[in-house]
């Protein structure tokens, strides 16, 4: 919340962080970029693929990856899905150990790659061997995992756009 008189102001936001006042804003595509995400890692022979995100996380990406998840994974045929996983922190490894060996995912997917990738070495699961993983906000292109990376430089082009659009 930023408390200021911005009626008098042309003013973009990036991302859905901030919940008052409420202003333009220019944001990536969670939600197909979630989609795409979970459409690759099914084509790469993973049937059982969960979804890992900490509750601020999901409330500050206005849900889109939870909504994506659900539609896509509840839609196909087959065994449900493992329940998504919504830590109180990333940095809970504990809870991500136990959520794996309860509902036994082959793959997961989720946000802030490093330190999902640290819990998942730290619980000592090798990747890709024990489990699959895959993000679709990745900041740039990275081998040991897949994902949808996103073009920060094309988001910000977008949201000066919008801002000189509204200064006209």
């Amino acid at each position: 919340v930023i408390d200021f008189p911005w009626r008098d102001f042309s003013t973009v936001t990036f991302g859905y962080s901030l919940s008052s006042p409420h202003l333009h804003t220019v944001v990536s595509t969670q939600y197909r970029d979630m989609r795409l995400t979970l459409e690759h890692v099914q084509k790469l022979g993973y049937r059982r693929i969960g979804l890992v995100l900490a509750k601020d996380h999901d409330l500050r990406t206005d849900r889109n990856y939870l909504a994506a998840y659900l539609v896509h994974e509840y839609g196909t045929e087959g065994e449900p899905p493992p329940p998504p996983l919504l830590l109180r922190a990333y940095e809970d490894a504990a809870a991500l150990g136990e959520w794996l060996r309860r509902h036994r995912p082959d793959a997961i997917v989720g946000a802030v790659k490093d330190v999902i990738l640290r819990n998942l070495r730290q619980l000592g699961l090798r990747l890709p061997g024990d489990l699959g993983v895959a993000f679709p906000n990745l900041g740039r292109a990275d081998p040991r995992v897949a994902g949808v990376v996103e073009s920060s430089t094309e988001i910000g082009a977008v949201a000066v756009d919008v801002l000189v659009a509204m200064i006209h």
